[in-house]
């Protein structure tokens, strides 16, 4: 692997996060530590021109956006195995463009769903108790109203449907393999 022999990745993501960085992370046994970024002020990732999640640090190196974060992390464990075959370039953009909002649309979509989903984030992120207050209240509100957009844009009528069929879509493609993608590292 090419990482130092000391490496330690340091993922900063907010409480609840869709992103795979660390499932990837987990499936090559790379040795991390997950540092929760307030959403409301982000001061975890102050040192950073960057200020969305997910982000992670491996030796000094920052990496974003999380399709480029795993393609980066997969050329130093495997420099020979590219990771883009077309399926997996076609699977990588399905959950940028549906399944984030489908899971979005679900977690949001009412008032007391979004305080719920927002309760939970606060108590398990880095909050003062002013910022667990501000957060729960003011996110869930603004969270609330984003899924409102979101269907309208997406085009979407129920979103629970909307999710099965997403999990249905998924769940065909894989045509009974384990995973979709190459897996041949």
């Amino acid at each position: 692997m090419c990482f130092s022999a000391n490496a330690a990745a340091s993922v900063a993501q907010e409480p609840m996060n869709f992103f795979c960085i660390t499932a990837f992370l987990d499936y090559y046994n790379i040795p991390y530590k997950v540092m929760e970024v307030n959403p409301i002020n982000k001061k975890e990732i102050e040192w950073s021109d960057y200020k969305m999640v997910p982000t992670l640090k491996v030796d000094g190196e920052q990496m974003v956006d999380s399709s480029d974060i795993i393609d980066k992390l997969h050329r130093r464990i495997n420099p020979e195995n590219t990771l883009n075959s077309e399926e997996e370039k076609k699977w990588r953009g399905w959950v940028d463009k549906r399944l984030v909002h489908v899971l979005s649309l679900n977690l949001y979509r009412t008032v007391s769903e979004a305080l719920e989903s927002f309760d939970y984030i606060t108590s398990h992120g880095n909050f003062s108790s002013y910022e667990r207050m501000v957060a729960k209240y003011a996110g869930a509100a603004a969270t609330y109203f984003v899924s409102k957009k979101l269907k309208k844009r997406h085009n979407i009528t129920d979103e629970r449907a909307a999710l099965y069929g997403a999990a249905e879509t998924w769940v065909d493609a894989l045509k009974g393999r384990q995973f979709l993608g190459n897996v041949s590292s």
